[in-house]
């Protein structure tokens, strides 16, 4: 199998190429013994087996999911601290969980994997739409230091933080969604039964309609006669896009335009480090290497752009080089402030933690800004809909009248 690969040498220069090797481990092995860091490794599009791109898919698709079992794998985490601190075993403690609650065939599962001599963090990276990467992680550091319970209680803070915090972004961010779906809405309603009825009226005034009134009659005929038309037409545009973006470089030029944007650039990156600063910070004081705690928050975000730079800086980290430079294009310079002061103290744990609280706290208040903004736009564009549609229905009448009276 054919592999492309951008690597960078032990000087930072960056080099490409492509390499054949028979699994994706295999090659990026062979990278490394050249002394090369990896920052990318991706088989060649066209020679993938269609098993592994079904697999990858499932993995995509399971992104839609996850945010949805944040909440339960807060609450798993919370139960097996509980437990463990108890005195049980894990397979116990297994058992009591997958006995009272939802997904009880995961649990199950993974008691079953534990019992026949699994470690429990193997038997959890077989649901990644789960346990992502980042709690696999920490687990494992806690079963070989043997303070898996205390992991569990930091794992199940962590995770409870991030998803009241993902529900509050959520719910700030509603609002300006419900007045655009109301306006199209309107707007669809007035074309296809306000606009119809009046039409034989207006024509009836023998009178040459406005601009505002032609304009308004077009688009309602348009929309009557070839409507299912424009439905079928939308749907397919969305359809087209939804698979574009399947593609690795038009989805990662796709999520870097969006955090150039004036207002919900800032917003997105705020909001994407309150969640990575609080996981960086917990993959660091549970022993876990600077290098591979970067790789690990790079299946956090959503934002493509933001993981390849994190995987970048997991290369840097590891030759021993300066690891913050990719991170400046998609990190507040306030956190990257933080990230000094604490590798320079030797308290970068903390420091995450404080930033992580300060991302949380403005990326919420920029979301408020910009449900301000959005609330007077979409009334602007609701009044000018309905002005408009007004002065299509008066102008004729008011010309009809003026012609009588002169008459």
């Amino acid at each position: 199998m054919e592999f492309r690969y951008t690597v960078r040498s032990r000087s930072g220069e960056a080099k490409q190429g492509r390499l054949e090797a028979d699994s994706r481990e295999a090659a990026a092995r062979r990278l490394r013994d050249r002394g090369l860091f990896v920052c990318t490794l991706r088989p060649v599009r066209g020679e993938v087996p269609l098993q592994k791109q079904l697999q990858s898919f499932r993995r995509q698709a399971a992104l839609f999911t996850r945010r949805g079992n944040l909440a339960w794998t807060a609450l798993f985490a919370e139960q097996m601290a509980v437990l463990l601190s108890g005195g049980m075993s894990v397979h116990e403690a297994l058992r009591i969980v997958g006995a009272a609650g939802e997904k009880e065939t995961c649990v199950r599962r993974l008691c079953a994997s534990v019992e026949g001599g699994a470690s429990l963090a193997e038997a959890m990276r077989a649901f990644p739409q789960l346990f992502p990467r980042e709690c696999v992680a920490l687990v494992r550091a806690g079963e070989s230091s043997g303070s898996l319970d205390t992991i569990f209680s930091r794992l199940a803070r962590q995770l409870s933080a991030r998803h009241k915090s993902r529900e509050a972004l959520k719910s700030v961010m509603l609002y300006p969604v419900v007045l655009l779906v109301c306006c199209a809405l309107m707007l669809l309603f007035l074309c296809f039964f306000v606009l119809p009825s009046f039409e034989s009226l207006l024509l009836s005034l023998h009178t040459e309609l406005p601009l505002p009134t032609r304009l308004l009659l077009w688009c309602s005929r348009t929309l009557g006669a070839h409507g299912l038309s424009f439905f079928c037409l939308l749907v397919g545009l969305l359809s087209a896009g939804a698979l574009l973006l399947q593609k690795e470089a038009v989805r990662l030029q796709a999520d870097r335009f969006l955090l150039a944007l004036p207002v919900f650039g800032p917003f997105q990156r705020y909001a994407a480090w309150a969640e990575l600063n609080g996981a960086f910070g917990m993959l660091l004081e549970s022993g876990i290497r600077l290098d591979r705690a970067l790789g690990q928050l790079a299946d956090i975000p959503d934002n493509h752009w933001i993981q390849k730079k994190l995987r970048e800086a997991e290369a840097l980290a590891a030759g021993g080089l300066d690891w913050q430079p990719p991170l400046l294009a998609v990190t507040p310079q306030v956190v990257l402030a933080l990230m000094r002061a604490g590798e320079k103290v030797g308290a970068l744990p903390e420091m995450l933690r404080e930033a992580a609280e300060l991302c949380f706290v403005t990326a919420r208040n920029q979301a408020k800004r910009i449900e301000a903004l959005a609330q007077p736009a979409a009334i602007l564009v609701v009044g000018s809909l309905v002005l408009l549609i007004v002065l299509s229905v008066a102008l004729p009448m008011l010309d009809a009248m003026t012609a009588i009276s002169w008459e």
